[in-house]
């Protein structure tokens, strides 16, 4: 198990969500102004992302991988000039930190999914919400 600290360096509160194949659950539903959340990246687990902005609806936000978690330690959420957000990361066994560090895909969540379904079963768990959908 790794541990990644997110710092939220922006004005405003974000929300932290854990996803996979489109499911995504909520971590901290409000990371405030220069407050850290710790996510807990299974090493042995499939690919997740994490996904960081003000609002479901944000367009501006910024996704880190499991892979990003794996290599730094600590990732900082900041804004950009034009309002968008980006991260800077301190690497794991060093202590510079690393300025733009690359970003994943930004694909919003289409959904909070935590009431719905078990994150950890992906493709289950989203056919289990269809079929769910047409009995109801």
């Amino acid at each position: 198990m790794k541990k990644t600290k997110v710092v939220n360096e922006t004005r405003s509160s974000i929300t932290l969500k854990e996803g996979t194949g489109g499911v995504y659950r909520t971590l901290c539903s409000e990371l405030k102004p220069n407050n850290a959340f710790t996510i807990k990246v299974d090493t042995n687990a499939t690919y997740r992302e994490y996904w960081c902005a003000v609002t479901s609806e944000d367009e501006k936000h910024v996704v880190l991988s499991s892979d990003d978690c794996l290599e730094y330690e600590e990732v900082r959420i900041k804004l950009k000039e034009d309002e968008s957000y980006t991260w800077d990361g301190v690497k794991r066994g060093s202590h510079e930190l690393v300025p733009n560090a690359p970003q994943a895909s930004k694909q919003p969540p289409a959904k909070d999914s935590s009431s719905t379904s078990d994150p950890g079963l992906g493709f289950v768990g989203k056919a289990w919400n269809k079929i769910k959908g047409v009995f109801s």
